[in-house]
């Protein structure tokens, strides 16, 4: 069980990973600036571990493991993802702060859609239409792409994009089919619910291309990037991730995913919102502050497993 587990997340790193590398060529050959690229093309790539995960759980009738890791995701990558991030860089937080209240505003919209009862198609596909009108916007004002240090190019990426994109893909839907077994065996065995399981082992566990992308950018002192790549991943997460696991069946959930984890990614969220508009620059305090926000977290949702 234990052994599924960590092959499913090596497996979703590894296929993650090569789609990152891959979105950082496709970024560069189209000129977007670093910000942008990380709202919106390394947000893609990095999300896409969750669709699969959550899209094989609605497939496994496990709705409380779809809806579980897109809003544990959204948290770790704020508490865990851009904690950690900020040990190793500073990060300025003025061309975020419009996307970052974008992203509030579609938690809002979410947590207003869970009141509502299950999500539907018809909820998903309008959230996945605003997706497209926003990632249009956002296309549109792209300049040009600098990194602090110059990527390796890859002269002949319409060669290998195919069975790089072929391989990644495989790698994603294993690796999420082994993470759901896994995960759910253990919650079986110890009788802990799927829903902790899905917000803490599944949810870190997805979101660990973030964390990768996110070292990389600190040690090229992009913490535009990370920025980016957080709130984008975010973003992607709720209007993406989301209407995917609607179109396979209707997003059911439990009433403590209500009550307690919806309410929770928002107060994550507005957290970090008033981070960004009291301070020009994100320093390693504030990492250690949003770091230890993230483990009392996790220690109360395990105090309070059982449903």
């Amino acid at each position: 069980m234990y052994g599924l587990i960590v092959g499913g997340i090596f497996l979703l790193y590894l296929g993650a990973e090569l789609l990152v590398r891959l979105s950082m060529q496709i970024a560069y050959r189209f000129r977007i600036s670093t910000f942008l690229s990380g709202l919106t093309v390394m947000a893609f790539a990095t999300s896409l571990p969750e669709a699969v995960t959550s899209l094989l759980a609605q497939i496994q009738e496990s709705s409380d493991l779809a809806l579980g890791n897109v809003l544990g995701s959204n948290i770790a990558n704020i508490g865990l993802i851009l904690g950690i991030s900020l040990f190793m860089t500073t990060c300025l937080t003025e061309a975020v702060k419009k996307q970052l209240g974008l992203l509030i505003f579609c938690s809002l919209g979410v947590f207003a859609l869970m009141f509502l009862g299950p999500i539907h198609k018809l909820s998903g596909a309008l959230l996945l239409l605003f997706l497209i009108v926003y990632t249009y916007l956002q296309y549109l004002k792209r300049h040009s792409f600098v990194y602090s240090q110059e990527i390796k190019r890859w002269n002949h990426i319409w060669l290998i994009f195919p069975l790089a994109a072929i391989f990644s893909c495989l790698a994603l839907y294993f690796g999420a089919y082994f993470l759901i077994v896994g995960s759910k065996t253990i919650a079986q065995m110890w009788g802990i619910s799927e829903r902790v399981i899905a917000l803490s082992i599944v949810a870190v566990g997805t979101s660990l291309p973030e964390l990768a992308t996110a070292i990389v950018a600190a040690r090229k002192n992009q913490g535009e990037l990370i920025l980016g790549n957080v709130i984008g991943s975010n973003i992607f997460n709720l209007l993406f991730v989301i209407p995917i696991a609607s179109f396979v069946k209707e997003v059911d959930f439990s009433r403590k995913m209500l009550i307690y984890d919806a309410p929770a990614m928002i107060l994550f969220t507005l957290f970090l919102a008033c981070l960004v508009f009291f301070r020009k620059r994100l320093k390693a305090v504030d990492g250690a502050l949003i770091l230890a926000l993230y483990i009392g977290y996790l220690i109360l949702l395990f105090l309070g497993s059982p449903d």
